[in-house]
């Protein structure tokens, strides 16, 4: 209660005095017993409110007092010490909720301000090649695709089949590791030089799309997730840095909702012929249970499949088999999405123009493997870290680029992690910052694979994916 303070002890009298005035004015008779209800249960519930309004004052006071020594307080995100069922209990939890909020909201103020103020001093690395006039690089950020469900992985399915069309144009990273198995932790690190962090732990730090702003570049984040939510302050963080932020359904996952939403706006985009460099991103919903949400019904071809309108267990192993068809049939639409995203990349960049379309998915999903014996992510399962993630240059990129495609396709087979995409991406689009490490960038001559560490989702705990997590994985054999 250090919060209550002056303020709280002020509005907690006035309230009282309040409560009597109306009491005294109403000239309430008093049926037996009822005053020990009314002190017991109706009192408390009316101190409530000024005890919220109190600890909002005190904490907004305190922060705008000194942001510094907040930011270093607030990072967390959390009601330090306070057990979860304090918070989620009603009523008695509704003040420490509001003040829970306020403290998000007024750290995300102080660490967006702080981000701001940073600089990555971003240049342009090289020269366009002559008659390039404009560029256009695309990020597909992926939901829970995994890697050996893509046809062009050797998955004996035909789930990629746009993709593979494609032939030797699509650069594949057929070894590639995220940060962590759930979004809120894998994603702040595929933009940003950040390690895995648990979530009492946030390191601002300004992310891969403010060094494309430096080097001149107009940033998008077009989303059919939910742009901001009480799991996605890390993320809120990324996306707030983006020129423009623009979200399908801003309310949150509302089923009717398919990537392929998206392509109006991108058509939007690319037709702003006067930014001659841009950068979009694109959050999709991609392969998250539930599966058959996730692409329309006429896309369906892997039968059966779980429907869309029933419920599904995903502890059950007799869904097993229409699981895995919901599973590849939303990877079938992701292929699709992309597809049509990169044609109208290649369209907008045919005529003294280059891009790229890169997909990386946010970590991968367990499909009853091993001893699981379950479907989902946010566990140990090797399944849940090895995630899809392929590049794919524009003829005109391929053709001006030699030495970056070279180095893309030499180092693609190699072992790779979230790591690499800040370096890599930067490379590709030829911006240049003094924090560059060609060693992690698969674009470059000199890249080497690292120690690939990720945060175990359940444990809390950094492990070694190579050599700590086969101890731990439930999808070994």
């Amino acid at each position: 209660m250090s919060w209550l303070g002056t303020t709280g002890l002020l509005m907690v009298g006035l309230a009282g005095l309040a409560l009597a005035f109306v009491l005294r004015r109403a000239q309430v008779a008093w049926p037996a017993g009822r005053v020990r209800q009314v002190l017991g249960v109706w009192l408390p519930l009316a101190l409530l409110v000024p005890l919220t309004v109190a600890a909002v004052v005190d904490e907004v006071r305190k922060s705008r007092l000194d942001e510094q020594a907040w930011l270093q307080k607030a990072v967390a995100y959390r009601m330090g010490g306070l057990p979860r069922a304090m918070l989620i209990s009603y009523p008695a939890g509704v003040p420490l909720r509001v003040l829970n909020y306020v403290r998000q909201e007024q750290a995300t103020r102080i660490i967006r301000n702080h981000i701001n103020g940073m600089s990555f001093g971003a240049t342009r690395a090289r020269a366009l090649p002559p008659g390039v006039q404009r560029e256009v690089y695309v990020l597909v950020l992926g939901e829970s695709l995994r890697a050996d469900h893509l046809q062009i992985n050797g998955y004996p399915r035909e789930t990629t089949p746009n993709l593979a069309a494609a032939g030797g144009q699509v650069v594949s990273l057929p070894d590639f590791v995220s940060a962590a198995s759930i979004t809120r932790l894998a994603v702040p690190p595929l933009f940003t030089r950040r390690l895995p962090q648990t979530d009492g732990a946030f390191t601002p730090e300004p992310s891969v799309l403010k060094a494309f702003k430096e080097a001149g570049f107009k940033t998008y984040w077009l989303t059919t997730q939910a742009p901001f939510g009480k799991n996605d302050a890390g993320i809120s963080m990324v996306l707030a840095q983006a020129d423009e932020v623009r979200a399908v359904s801003p309310e949150g996952w509302r089923p009717g909702v398919y990537d392929s939403d998206l392509l109006p706006w991108i058509d939007e985009v690319l037709a702003k012929t006067d930014e001659p460099r841009q950068l979009i991103v694109l959050h999709t919903r991609g392969s998250h249970a539930q599966y058959s949400l996730r692409y329309a019904p006429e896309q369906t071809h892997f039968q059966p499949a779980a429907p869309s309108d029933a419920a599904v267990n995903p502890w059950d192993a007799g869904q097993v088999e229409s699981l895995r068809n919901a599973y590849d049939n939303s990877v079938r639409a992701t292929d699709a999405f992309a597809a049509q995203v990169m044609q109208r990349v290649a369209r907008a960049t045919d005529s003294q123009g280059q891009g790229w379309l890169m997909f990386v998915s946010d970590h991968g999903e367990t499909l009853f493997d091993g001893q699981c014996g379950r479907a989902g992510h946010g566990f140990a399962s090797s399944p849940n870290f090895h995630t899809a993630a392929f590049i794919w240059p524009t003829p005109s990129f391929a053709r001006l680029n030699g030495p970056a495609m070279a180095a893309s396709r030499a180092n693609a087979p190699r072992p790779a992690d979230y790591r690499v995409m800040f370096h890599t991406l930067l490379d590709l689009a030829g911006v240049s910052v003094p924090v560059h490490d060609p060693a992690l960038s698969l674009a470059s001559a000199t890249y080497r694979p690292a120690t690939r560490r990720l945060i175990d989702a359940g444990t809390g705990s950094i492990i070694d994916y190579d050599t700590e997590l086969p101890a731990l994985d439930c999808a070994k054999k």
